[in-house]
């Protein structure tokens, strides 16, 4: 090959050799990324298995799943005691659109707007959707028949005793809605975030928060091993993908170094033929 063709065989190579470890470099950063992803999804894989749910302790001692209406509604899971779920700024009672609804209710109240707005007698007729007279009934403690026209048991006074405790709630600290209350896990992480706080009146009719540390909490936290199952296999699959992409890559890497040693074994090859091809060209002028 004469000086001529090994200089431009020699650009060639060397242009080669830039690009390959151009590649090389754009791989490795692209096994950085993968290392970051890798990263991320094992964060939250154990932000996952540590995370637990919010669970009501009944009275018999069961658990269900926190959510607004085990709270804010009359059921079996609170006839022991009452709460409300208030914002822990302001301490209003978080009243969910069913309640502004059928309440005919602002957005939000302060303290001694709803007494301004409707009486006990009213506040039952609303929430327990029966007639004046048996609102009155439950009030007075009276005896009502067990079937009104509205089909309601009014024999039974632990509805309305929970509504009436709730209108003094809600007079008491005053009202606001959130799209968010028909939400579960909204629920439970604001109460585990302290932005909900629940309350329940003393033996005065004071209303106070209860916190997860008091005796008188009447929630713990348990694993949703369903979910659990569910945050495993989504890893899984998400570390199984990244496995394969980082493979792929690395079989291009080895490839790219491959061809980058023998094109650099090339340029010393050819950078010899041109050192040869110069010293006899330089001899050959001497002589």
């Amino acid at each position: 090959m004469g000086l001529a063709g090994s200089q431009a065989r020699l650009l060639l190579l060397t242009s080669r050799q830039s690009d390959v470890e151009g590649q090389l470099m754009r791989l490795a950063n692209q096994k950085l990324l993968l290392a970051r992803k890798s990263s991320d999804i094992s964060n939250e894989y154990s932000n996952a298995l540590s995370t637990k749910n919010l669970v009501w302790i009944t009275s018999s001692g069961s658990e269900v799943n926190m959510n607004y209406n085990l709270i804010m509604r009359p059921n079996e899971a609170n006839q022991a005691s009452q709460y409300t779920l208030n914002n822990t700024s302001n301490g209003k009672v978080l009243l969910d659109s069913t309640y502004i609804q059928d309440l005919e209710l602002p957005d939000s109240g302060r303290a001694g707007d709803l007494e301004a707005r409707m009486g006990e007698v009213t506040f039952l007729e609303k929430t327990m959707n029966v007639s004046e007279s048996v609102a009155q009934a439950y009030i007075n403690a009276g005896s009502v028949s067990s079937d009104d026209e509205n089909n309601n048991n009014a024999s039974d006074t632990y509805e309305a005793n929970y509504y009436l405790n709730l209108y003094d709630a809600i007079n008491a600290s005053g009202w606001q809605t959130n799209d968010n209350l028909d939400n579960p896990e909204y629920i439970q992480n604001q109460i585990t975030n302290g932005n909900i706080t629940l309350q329940t009146p003393d033996s005065t009719g004071q209303w106070n928060s209860v916190s997860s540390g008091d005796t008188a909490c009447p929630y713990g936290t348990t694993t949703d091993d369903s979910a659990v199952a569910i945050e495993e296999a989504e890893y899984n699959s998400k570390k199984d993908a990244l496995d394969y992409q980082e493979k792929q890559i690395d079989v291009q890497i080895t490839n790219l170094d491959t061809e980058r040693s023998a094109v650099t074994t090339e340029i010393d090859s050819v950078k010899k033929i041109i050192d040869d091809n110069v010293k006899r060209s330089f001899k050959m002028f001497q002589a």
